[in-house]
């Protein structure tokens, strides 16, 4: 499944095509065969996308813990990386609920929860 980026700047990697390049025209992110994009959301540097099993992707640039991937060893990832729902530095509280949508900032991302389709936080 892809989702569609039109006009945005490449640097750092934000826009998941594996590359820094910039883009006038449609393009398509590859997400893999069997994942199927719900939304996505692009922040200053970096893009945040939500599958429709609540799985979360990020991309771009990897400073101040934007990227929701820990602490990595390089300052962007260029292609789309899972992020790890359940590590020690994504909050996840003892009952299980999807993520609904995600919501990318300048420097901060953020993941909203819910039960059917129902925000809770």
């Amino acid at each position: 499944m892809c989702i569609s980026l039109l006009g945005l700047q490449g640097e750092y990697g934000r826009l998941g095509l594996g590359h820094e390049a910039s883009v006038c025209e449609p393009v398509q992110v590859s997400m893999g065969e069997n994942i199927k994009v719900k939304s996505a959301s692009a922040g200053g540097s970096h893009t945040l996308i939500l599958t429709t099993h609540s799985g979360v992707y990020s991309t771009g640039r990897t400073g101040e813990g934007r990227l929701a991937i820990g602490n990595v060893n390089c300052d962007r990832v260029l292609s789309p990386i899972k992020v790890d729902l359940y590590c020690d530095h994504v909050i996840r509280d003892e009952e299980e609920e999807d993520i609904v949508q995600v919501s990318a900032g300048g420097g901060h991302s953020s993941l909203v929860k819910g039960r059917g389709g129902q925000q809770t936080e």
